[in-house]
């Protein structure tokens, strides 16, 4: 009897327990679809930590909430439970119709690449296959997801569709490809990376280029130093960036001189990697002011990105002597320098009538972007000349010393 009885109130409390937790769980689902953004967020975690599966769909179908939030927090939910949601987001990659609920509200490619994502955070191999398929996505989200999650799960199978990935069109899934190399080739990628440089496919050289730089590898510099001289100029600009990257000096001598290359993204990126290097590359840019028009230019700008003050005296002495957009250049160098000598040496030139009317005018100008208030005085004598356009370049710099010092304030 005393057994019948026991039997009989564990039988009842198993009953009152499911009851509450289908309860709970219907509670957070509810919560989930109609609460506010706190509430959603919420319920996500919470069914998240219970791990019922039949929390699943509701937590894919949150992917597609309003509020990036709530998609975060169903993401981890989803992470949280592990295995048991892997098919479900499998079929999120690969079956059109698990995203039916998306597809309305424009949406499936958010739910797609969030899968992809959780996908690899989860790292159940088997979720490769479908990873490596969406390889050639549409959506650039989930194409670099998918490599992402490649690299996560460390899927040894997906080297080559990641070597082909390098080559996407989209710089952030060729670098997702290249981060996925490394993280299952470890130190080996760079050998593959650096023999891609030499591939028939320009934009193949380029995924390399860009993979190389992100792996700090000093065994990247040289191979890269040649790639400054590939005959596509992309993938000499992609080499350019990554040499600044590894931030090694043996790449401050042929940046240098890709600063010759006028006005073109091997130019530009060169001058920010130089920049990027720093203090080492100071000297040899002060003595590329001395060269051609198009590196003056360039060198200049390093220069003041670069901000140390041994350049100021060279930048003064190249304003004086160069065209209106080389001065230009030293000028925003300069203001970023903020050397009180600058300041001075412009407000000499401006009052110096004797001087070429451009120059004149540039100094006024230079005067309003150095923001220094001792330029005022000069730049209103500059206000009472008969010369109407230094009047309206001094007048332009006043205004600009305004609101320099109402900024300051």
């Amino acid at each position: 009897m005393v057994l019948i009885i026991v039997l009989v109130l564990s039988a009842a409390t198993a009953s009152s327990q499911a009851q509450k937790e289908k309860k709970s769980l219907e509670d957070y689902v509810q919560a989930l679809h109609d609460g506010k953004t706190n509430e959603r967020g919420s319920a996500a975690w919470a069914l998240g930590k219970m791990g019922d599966p039949r929390a699943i769909e509701p937590l894919i179908e949150a992917l597609a909430d309003n509020q990036s939030s709530v998609r975060e927090w169903a993401a981890l939910a989803l992470v949280k439970m592990g295995n048991r949601s892997t098919d479900a987001l499998i079929r999120v990659l690969g079956d059109d119709s698990a995203i039916d609920f998306a597809r309305d509200a424009g949406k499936a490619d958010l739910v797609r690449w969030q899968a992809a994502a959780v996908l690899g955070l989860i790292g159940n191999e088997t979720a490769t296959e479908p990873l490596r398929r969406m390889l050639k996505a549409q959506n650039d989200s989930t194409r670099y997801w998918s490599a992402i999650s490649l690299g996560m799960i460390n899927d040894t199978d997906a080297l080559d569709h990641l070597i082909q990935a390098l080559a996407d069109g989209n710089a952030a899934v060729s670098e997702g490809a290249g981060w996925a190399l490394r993280k299952i080739e470890g130190s080996q990628a760079t050998e593959s990376l650096i023999e891609l440089l030499e591939d028939e496919n320009s934009s193949m050289r380029i995924g390399a280029a860009r993979a190389l730089g992100n792996g700090q590898d000093g065994q990247a510099v040289v191979p890269l130093i040649g790639a400054l001289q590939d005959e596509n100029i992309s993938v000499g600009a992609e080499a350019a960036t990554s040499l600044g990257k590894l931030n090694d000096t043996r790449a401050i001598g042929p940046l240098i001189e890709a600063l010759d290359e006028n006005e073109t993204p091997l130019q530009k990126t060169a001058a920010a990697s130089l920049a990027r290097i720093g203090e080492p590359a100071v000297e040899p840019l002060i003595q590329a002011l001395a060269g051609g028009k198009s590196a003056r230019g360039a060198a200049a700008w390093a220069l003041g990105e670069i901000g140390d003050v041994r350049a100021a005296e060279p930048l003064m002495q190249l304003f004086k002597s160069n065209d209106e957009k080389t001065r230009k250049n030293v000028v925003e160098a300069l203001a970023r320098l903020n050397d009180t000598g600058s300041v001075k040496q412009m407000i000499q030139i401006l009052a110096d009538r004797q001087e070429k009317s451009d120059l004149r005018m540039d100094a006024a100008s230079a005067l309003g972007a150095l923001g220094d208030s001792r330029a005022r005085s000069a730049l209103l004598d500059a206000m009472t000349e008969s010369d109407t356009m230094i009047q309206m370049r001094a007048a332009e710099a006043l205004t600009e010393l305004g609101k320099k010092a109402k900024a300051a304030a």
